[in-house]
């Protein structure tokens, strides 16, 4: 699967929320119903993810993520090197618990 088959399958996920839909960037905002599909998704593509929830992320890590938003030990970061650079997806839970903000994209340069 390429990157571009990867954001293909993701406008395929049930979303409550469409932020961003570029060849570079994409965010949606998903119902907890739905985090599964999203998370099997980003699994196919990326692997393991990581920075997995629950697990406070290493200075470095946290580095690594500052450009995109940054990264919490509530949240999820994917990451895998791609042809043109870094690529990475984040699964960031709103504190209502019922919505997740995914967030896939391209190393920024």
């Amino acid at each position: 699967m390429t990157f571009q088959e990867l954001l293909g399958e993701a406008k395929k996920l049930n979303c409550v929320e469409s932020r961003v839909q570029q060849d570079d960037h994409f965010e949606i905002v998903v119902s907890s119903d739905a985090l599964g599909a999203a998370e099997v998704l980003l699994r196919s593509y990326f692997g393991e993810p990581l920075k997995a929830k629950g697990v406070p992320p290493t200075s470095a890590l946290s580095a690594k993520a500052r450009a995109y938003g940054g990264i919490q030990a509530n949240q999820t970061m994917y990451f895998r090197q791609g042809a043109g650079g870094g690529e990475f997806a984040f699964l960031w839970p709103w504190g209502n618990g019922l919505s997740i903000t995914v967030k896939i994209m391209t190393e920024k340069k």
